[in-house]
């Protein structure tokens, strides 16, 4: 009798086990897993840019002389204004360690426009070049609903900048007539860029947008050296004890379209 009522409790217990866990259990296995997040991907690793810019150094030469005479080439007169707009492209290569963080190399360089005075000075020409490193933060990285379609960043950092100039003036000659003088002025100076921009997510991995950038320039120092045919060589630095000459320190800015890969 005992046995009786005990194996039939035994059967009701395991047939209301099987009832309650059989739904269980197919619910668990039909319960999809959640789906990734498809505007997280490319948000860590590897980081080019190219960067095409259009901008302004400053329309004087940042090396001057501290005299007025009429014997100094124009370019190095105090006031001056012969430079206007700065075609230069960038390039930075670094790593997204965070979707928050990227840091790396940069590297840049431009050609300025320049007008000829109308005195003596011919061929005048003037370039720049800097390498350094930056650091970008992107403050809505973690926001699921902006990083699908855009990714704005601000940056800055700290770069190495030669400035060159090339010209040549007409110089009366000790036994008559002219010789054409060949003059060449090297600036460097620390720069410190601060950058924004927006890039639009065109693919997962490529992304491009407008950004404008501003350089603190600080100068550290500059040389101007004049050669001639048949003459000994004359140069002339801003720390020299003379003091002829002088480094301006002068702001740069530029505006681009910013192209950038995140490969992997």
């Amino acid at each position: 009798m005992h046995r009786t009522i005990f194996s039939s409790s035994l059967c009701a217990v395991a047939t209301l086990a099987v009832v309650l866990v059989a739904p269980l259990a197919r619910a668990t296995e039909a319960a999809p897993s959640a789906p990734a997040d498809p505007s997280s991907e490319h948000l860590r690793g590897l980081e080019i840019m190219l960067r095409p810019t259009l901008g302004s150094l400053g329309s004087s030469s940042p090396i001057v002389a501290k005299g007025d005479s009429a014997d100094i080439p124009q370019p190095f007169r105090q006031g001056s204004s012969l430079h206007g707009t700065s075609l230069g492209a960038g390039m930075q290569l670094g790593f997204r360690f965070h979707p928050l963080v990227s840091a790396g190399l940069r590297a840049d360089l431009g050609k300025v426009g320049s007008e000829i005075p109308d005195d003596a000075t011919s061929n005048l020409s003037r370039s720049w070049q800097s390498a350094g490193l930056y650091a970008r933060v992107y403050p809505l990285a973690l926001h699921e609903g902006v990083r699908a379609y855009v990714d704005p960043w601000v940056a800055s950092g700290i770069t190495y900048v030669h400035d060159g100039q090339t010209f040549s003036t007409a110089t009366p000659a000790n036994g008559g007539g002219k010789v054409d003088v060949a003059w060449q002025a090297d600036s460097h100076a620390i720069g410190i860029p601060i950058g924004i921009g927006v890039d639009y997510r065109i693919t997962k991995w490529l992304s491009a947008g407008p950004s404008f950038e501003y350089v603190i320039m600080t100068p550290l120092a500059g040389c101007v050296k004049g050669s001639a045919p048949g003459a000994t060589e004359a140069r002339a630095c801003t720390d020299d004890a003379k003091g002829t000459l002088t480094a301006s320190a002068a702001g740069a800015w530029n505006a681009g379209l910013s192209l950038r890969v995140t490969p992997f």
